[in-house]
């Protein structure tokens, strides 16, 4: 419509743009939010709007926003920089659209800039605590921030103690996202990657302690948390629309609960557009209203919390769920089982390794998710050949597969060699690959009739252990 009242070279049309790139980049869409960002910017600029107006400084921060997204991140740090000198004669909108962004700082991380990302990220975060308060989800993101610069330059110590602050109000948030369905991928991209820089300072230290949180932290950033959450949201439902007499008092409570967390959502949401407002149009007396009605659903809601789990302990703890820990899975292991358990990350992967008695392993493994991925597509096209006859399979790659598990299950050899079974936890494209596959020599095809009698003398892992394949450690 209004591309037909006011053609399309019209700032009605770039502000519509502008919207529609950062709808498209929470939901992960990340190369239409660029093409649409751009598209944006030539509108505001056929229609004659300057360089510095709030329009174009909005669209270029979107357009900066979707390259980083997409991993090009020396391109988004050129257009953000371009967007601060623009600004640098307006001091309102530069401070509001020129000195900060978490994308901003992700791309100067992720082109060897820490130091400046750190302070950048340590700026927005005390702009943050001043408006929304230390404990806010924006305010935890830009701690988590700058935590991930202090990995960067090798502050493990320091960067932990900025995760441990964040990360819990972080993972409520995504919780509560989840049950309430307001989540966005750009949000659980910024948690992944605040996880796995938490996990790249665990891997430093290489204790008992550090095993045991890292696989804690990997259980998180695998996805679980958020799937459980969404059970939980499937298990309120069910709860809500039970009929039984047994069940009324749940149900109740349940709908209650999930109606104070909506409500909590929304009053927020409220609050934090009128904080980034303007000076003149923040409304000082609207925001204190909504302080006090965020803070009475809160506790309305936490007190239902507290009754539910007091009450229906069974209930509470699906809706609730806490993430894997190490000991726990042990503890459930059987005699003559062993768990293997993988996490892929961006720039390297991790293993764990445990049987129900001894130390368990852990380790890293200098292979990141692009890595990963090439060379499980590598080997199944042997399993996947989409060919017409069996004579034009192509040949496994024994080599390959060998080099994945010399990297990734060997090393733990001395935990699960004496079990009978290995319950593996995969993660990423390694579970598109059954590990039974993995050859534990060496070994070429050889030749022989019938075909693949060449591969009956290679020593596959399922020669000499079964493979439970599960999705989670929970």
């Amino acid at each position: 419509m209004t591309l037909e009242r006011v053609g399309r070279d019209s700032v009605d049309v770039g502000q519509g743009l502008a919207v529609l790139s950062n709808i498209l980049a929470e939901q992960g869409r990340n190369g239409e939010a660029t093409r649409v960002a751009e598209a944006s910017m030539r509108a505001y600029l056929e229609a004659g709007a300057a360089e510095f107006s709030l329009n174009l400084a909005r669209a270029r921060q979107f357009m900066g926003a979707a390259l980083s997204a997409q991993g090009r991140h020396a391109e988004a740090v050129e257009v953000f920089e371009r967007n601060r000198d623009i600004l640098k004669r307006d001091p309102e909108l530069l401070q509001k659209y020129g000195v900060g962004h978490p994308e901003w700082v992700i791309s100067l991380l992720q082109t060897g800039k820490p130091q400046a990302a750190e302070r950048m990220a340590a700026t927005m975060l005390a702009w943050s605590v001043s408006r929304f308060g230390d404990d806010n989800p924006r305010a935890a993101l830009r701690r988590a921030l700058v935590g991930v610069a202090r990995v960067e330059q090798g502050d493990a110590a320091g960067a932990r103690q900025l995760f441990e602050a964040s990360v819990p109000i972080l993972l409520a948030q995504a919780r509560d996202d989840a049950e309430s369905e307001t989540g966005s991928l750009r949000k659980q991209r910024y948690l992944v990657f605040v996880l796995e820089a938490w996990l790249r300072a665990l891997a430093t230290t290489g204790d008992a302690a550090a095993a045991e949180e890292a696989f804690r932290i990997a259980d998180i950033a695998r996805g679980s948390m958020v799937q459980r959450a969404l059970t939980a949201a499937a298990a309120r439902s069910a709860a809500s629309e039970s009929g039984a007499s047994a069940d009324t008092e749940l149900s109740g409570m349940a709908r209650q609960e999930q109606d104070a967390q909506r409500r909590l959502n929304g009053l927020s949401a409220l609050l934090t557009q009128l904080l980034a407002a303007p000076p003149g149009e923040q409304l000082p007396q609207v925001q204190e209203a909504l302080r006090r009605d965020i803070a009475a659903a809160m506790n309305e809601r936490d007190a239902l919390r507290k009754a539910i789990a007091e009450r229906f302990p069974d209930y509470a703890g699906l809706v609730r769920p806490q993430p894997a820990t190490l000991a726990a899975t042990r503890a459930v292991l059987r005699p003559g089982e062993a768990l293997l358990a993988f996490y892929v990350s961006e720039r390297e992967s991790y293993v764990w390794a445990a049987a129900p008695t001894g130390a368990p392993h852990f380790s890293r493994v200098p292979l990141g998710r692009e890595e990963v991925a090439g060379t499980v597509r590598q080997l199944r096209r042997a399993l996947d050949a989409g060919v017409d006859s069996i004579d034009a399979l192509p040949p496994f790659d024994l080599a390959a597969a060998h080099a994945l598990y010399a990297r990734f299950v060997a090393p733990a050899a001395d935990v699960w060699r004496g079990a009978a079974t290995l319950v593996v936890v995969p993660h990423g494209d390694l579970a598109q690959l059954p590990l039974s596959l993995l050859p534990t020599a060496t070994a070429t095809h050889g030749s022989g009739e019938p075909p693949f009698a060449g591969y009956r003398q290679v020593p596959w892992l399922l020669r000499t252990h079964a493979v439970q394949q599960l999705p989670s450690a929970t």
